[in-house]
């Protein structure tokens, strides 16, 4: 017997949210999703067992962490599941086969990519166990990447789909998961697969999209921008003197934040100003770049906020002058760090690579540099906006501001996402 047709469910499967620091942006997304679904059921699936709860979720949002093992236990059992199915493949290698060829290196990553995918599917059943799925009219599956979690959901789907007729599997995609020259092997599993079992697939920027459908044109029809959003927490504020830039990310080799250092130091050589340098943000190399700044950086402010949760990045914004936001990364999908700064009305200046245009508009709303600009180009853009009168920079700030509300506002975005179900559709 059919569910309840007007009962809609939302499976959501994440890496790790709402455990430990990552995926911080969803937080501006899951406010939405309790009035669009009568249950909403967040499924990470890469998490250590015993991650720590760091996110505040609204009462009605169901969560639990899946993993059964630690990550480096479960992967390592992957990696061996994939030495044995090179001699016993799976079935879904016809997918790939062509692109794959005799390198060995892919057809290891896509058996490891597989078996990781199928394990996590069943740690997810077993979690699923506690709910009757059947009371529900309408399933929908959602996976936050377009990667392992989209072939979970794919899995999700077949599974559910034997007792319910109404069954979707979405999928956003963002950066490492879109680009396939992000891997080392420059290789993505199972690209046409998961588009055709996908119902829809989003990327947050135009130019992801643009992406995937020049690879796949065939799946065009599917592939649609659907930019991410951030809450409205009202404009901040600018120094009175000097010039305080903040930046926000991972500190890894991608984001590049060593040459921010780099950056500092010839503006200090370059002339007397009054700068404050603050990074939201951790990783493995932050000891180091401590090191460069004793070493490199003699009058300029410095502070590491490390990582912090969501909220305490929007309280840092409304409680403190921030005059610019900086990204020196040379790649990216479309940074949610990059629309909680606008919000605020702060300049940007970055390096022109994966949707970042779409944010930063050169000369509107801050300054595009080339990916691979010096640390001397970008101090002549940090100088120039230095030297702006207060009416000049006043016209950045009102520009980022605007620019955030056309595309950017978590209401609009987030609402147009998912709308609100109208009973007529049953």
């Amino acid at each position: 017997m059919w569910g309840d047709l007007l009962k809609r469910c939302l499976i959501m499967i994440t890496s790790g949210f709402p455990y430990g620091m990552s995926e911080t942006y969803i937080e501006s997304e899951i406010i939405f999703l309790k009035d669009r679904f009568d249950k909403v059921i967040i499924l990470p699936i890469e998490l250590d067992p015993q991650a720590p709860l760091m996110r505040k979720l609204p009462d009605g949002i169901d969560y639990c962490n899946v993993s059964e093992k630690k990550q480096s236990v479960a992967r390592t059992r992957d990696v061996l599941g994939g030495l044995r199915n090179i001699v016993s493949p799976t079935k879904y290698l016809k997918y790939d086969r062509d692109e794959i060829g005799s390198n060995f290196r892919k057809r290891m990553f896509f058996e490891y990519f597989c078996n990781r995918s199928v394990r996590s599917y069943g740690e997810c059943l077993k979690a699923l166990e506690q709910y009757d799925l059947s009371e529900y009219g309408s399933i929908t599956v959602y996976s936050y990447w377009f990667f392992a979690t989209a072939f979970v959901g794919v899995l999700l789907k077949d599974h559910f789909s034997e007792f319910c007729s109404d069954v979707k599997l979405i999928s956003r995609a963002h950066g490492y998961d879109v680009y396939e020259e992000r891997n080392a092997l420059n290789y993505l599993p199972l690209r046409s697969f998961l588009l055709e079992k996908c119902d829809a697939v989003y990327p947050c920027s135009d130019v992801g999209t643009n992406h995937i459908v020049s690879r796949y044109p065939e799946y065009s029809d599917k592939v649609k921008t659907a930019h991410l959003g951030t809450v409205d927490s009202g404009l901040g504020k600018q120094s009175e003197d000097g010039l305080h830039i903040v930046s926000c990310s991972l500190i890894t080799n991608i984001k590049r934040i060593d040459k921010i250092i780099d950056i500092l130091e010839k503006l200090e050589k370059n002339g007397n100003y009054n700068i404050k340098w603050t990074h939201i943000g951790d990783g493995n190399g932050r000891a180091e770049l401590e090191k460069s700044i004793k070493a490199k950086l003699k009058y300029t402010k410095t502070e590491f906020l490390g990582n912090i949760p969501n909220n305490e990045v929007y309280d840092y914004y409304k409680n403190n002058a921030v005059d610019l936001f900086i990204s020196t990364s040379r790649s990216e999908g479309l940074p949610v760090s990059m629309m909680e700064a606008a919000s605020f009305g702060i300049p940007i200046i970055a390096t022109d690579v994966g949707g970042v245009c779409e944010i930063v508009e050169d000369g509107r709303n801050g300054m595009l540099l080339r990916e691979r600009a010096s640390a001397e180009e970008f101090a002549e853009c940090i100088e120039k906006f230095y030297g702006l009168s207060r009416s000049e920079k006043n016209e950045y700030r009102d520009n980022s501001r605007m620019l955030w509300e056309e595309k950017f506002d978590a209401s609009k975005a987030y609402a147009d996402f998912f709308p609100v179900p109208s009973l007529s559709r049953y």
